[in-house]
């Protein structure tokens, strides 16, 4: 689910159950995705956007909040019509972030810079206010990169300077190189093709006010969710 789309207030009437207030616990939780589809059908193996296709530096997969969260999101636009559909949630399965500790513990499975020369950026810091805006002179063109048959898309995207492990090398581009460390440390997604090897989702304890949103992919997340891209957590209960 896109958090940028809005959900008609007479969507499914299960949108009036109650969800648990933690996604924290060993036992299934119920939580809800919405969706413009009558019916709830996930992909077996939805694709994780990881490597700066996704360029809020999101995982892909099935989203899922607590109850009206993302309908009362003031910015989701709106839509004809929109399901909820109340989901139960294997949370001994997912990986829990709420504090700075939590978001440490994500960058130990690796963490990387996108190469804003390939891509448009046009962000506004919740935090300070500042504007970061910057249009992608190069061309990503597939067939053009660097590659063998043999090679992992993350290292395809490395070796061709699409994505870069190291701050020294993502200062070779032009929109990092005038940042200072501690802003260029907060362009850095974490790595979920990884994490996604170690766990079966994510939850995000969400907070404007929280010390994450340092982070800019953590001030796009907009209300506390989760995105599950192994389906074998998921059960759903009603469409």
């Amino acid at each position: 689910m896109s958090a940028n789309t809005s959900a008609n207030t007479s969507a499914n009437t299960s949108a009036n159950t109650s969800a648990n207030t933690s996604a924290n616990t060993s036992a299934n939780t119920t939580l809800y995705h919405v969706s413009k589809n009558r019916e709830f059908h996930p992909q077996s193996t939805p694709q994780l956007y990881v490597y700066g296709f996704n360029a809020s530096g999101r995982p892909d997969g099935v989203w899922i909040a607590r109850n009206t969260d993302w309908l009362r999101f003031e910015r989701r636009a709106h839509v004809e019509h929109e399901y909820m559909h109340a989901i139960s949630v294997d949370t001994a399965r997912i990986l829990r972030v709420e504090t700075l500790d939590d978001i440490a513990r994500l960058y130990t499975y690796g963490g990387y810079w996108v190469n804003y020369e390939y891509f448009d950026i046009n962000i506004r810091d919740t935090v300070t206010g500042k504007v970061y805006a910057s249009n992608g002179r190069l061309k990503l063109s597939w067939p053009r990169l660097l590659k063998r048959p043999t090679q992992t898309l993350r290292d395809i995207l490395l070796q061709n300077g699409i994505i870069a492990e190291d701050a020294d090398v993502a200062r070779k581009s032009t929109f990092y190189a005038g940042l200072s460390d501690e802003e260029l440390e907060r362009f850095k997604f974490p790595d979920w093709g990884r994490i996604a090897a170690a766990h079966a989702g994510v939850w995000f304890e969400f907070s404007r006010d929280s010390p994450c949103a340092k982070y800019f992919w953590y001030q796009s997340l907009d209300a506390s969710s989760g995105c599950v891209w192994d389906v074998t957590a998921l059960t759903a209960l009603t469409t």
